[in-house]
């Protein structure tokens, strides 16, 4: 969208030095002013672009290239692999992943000077979920009242693997806050792809190794995640263990996997905790005669539903 262009050519130290070097004077804040940006989008290249109302994102139509000609131009021009293209991702990558980007260096202004921007670029912040249930919410009100962010789960992975950023895509793929919310955002369908990677540099063979396996690991308990996203931390937490163990596997060690296993286990924690703070809170109101509810169950055990067999080929006798 608009919105989303204006923050993310915020990120680019770049752009902001070519627009504070032909502006009269120093903008506030180190971020592309409204009025440039309209000024491009409405007048020097509107005939190239068109408005989307089917890829909508929170009431405000997507951008797309009119024709796939200036879209190939354009990507050729500045975005064709290397640096450029490098340089544009980690911008996305900034804005999507809620990144703070730190202050640009001294930029030169139009009368010779140079100026020193404020750090802050008024970025937006990418929280992936938002509850609208209050903390003294039971945990089943508060899911079913959460927003998910499906813009960034959809375009982060993406901009940091052109970034060339490994080692955040893969503590980003590997976190619990991040497969719970797409699993439950967008489906174990796109979840599965982000575990389908290119060839990682010598350096990231490692974290690419984890990833590979823990897309294994969610590929087969597909079906039960599918029927039931609650038995996600339960199976994580039985299977998860037989490739962390596999030293063949993975040599460079499973740190990552050790990481999300602790997320998991806190995530149950903090899950039965709601729970049974809901309910002593009906219970407290109904021996006040306030309410006369009946107390919600206790939740059932995540017991991992079977079968529940290692991630690893089974055994030919």
């Amino acid at each position: 969208s608009v919105a989303e262009l204006q923050h993310a050519l915020s990120c680019d130290d770049g752009i902001v030095a070519s627009l504070v070097a032909a502006a009269p004077r120093p903008p506030p804040l180190a971020r592309v002013p409204p009025a440039a940006l309209r000024l491009l989008l409405t007048v020097e290249i509107a005939p190239l672009l068109r408005q989307s109302d089917a890829a909508a994102h929170g009431g405000a139509p997507l951008l797309r290239w009119r024709t796939s000609l200036g879209r190939r131009v354009a990507t050729q021009r500045h975005c064709a692999p290397g640096a450029a293209a490098a340089r544009c991702h980690r911008a996305l990558a900034q804005f999507f992943g809620g990144a703070r980007p730190p202050a640009p260096p001294p930029l030169a202004t139009a009368d010779g000077g140079r100026v020193r921007l404020p750090t802050d670029r008024g970025l937006p912040s990418q929280r992936l979920r938002r509850a609208a249930a209050d903390d003294g919410a039971g945990a089943a009100e508060a899911e079913a009242g959460a927003v998910y962010n499906r813009r960034a789960l959809r375009e982060l992975p993406a901009a940091l693997l052109g970034a060339g950023d490994w080692e955040e895509l893969a503590s980003t793929l590997a976190s619990h806050r991040w497969i719970h919310a797409k699993l439950r955002a967008l489906g174990l369908h796109e979840l599965l792809g982000d575990y389908e990677l290119p060839p990682p540099p010598a350096e990231h063979e490692a974290a690419a190794a984890q990833l590979a396996a823990l897309g294994a690991t969610l590929v087969l308990c597909a079906d039960i995640l599918v029927a039931s996203p609650d038995q996600l931390e339960a199976q994580l937490l039985c299977r998860l263990p037989h490739w962390a163990r596999d030293a063949s596997a993975l040599a460079g060690g499973a740190d990552l996997l050790d990481t999300l296993m602790l997320q998991s286990e806190l995530h149950l924690a903090r899950v039965a905790r709601a729970a049974a703070a809901a309910r002593e809170r009906a219970f407290a109101l109904a021996a006040e005669g306030k309410e006369a509810v009946t107390a919600p169950p206790p939740p059932q055990p995540l017991f991992p539903r079977w079968p529940c067999l290692p991630a690893s080929p089974p055994l030919l006798f």
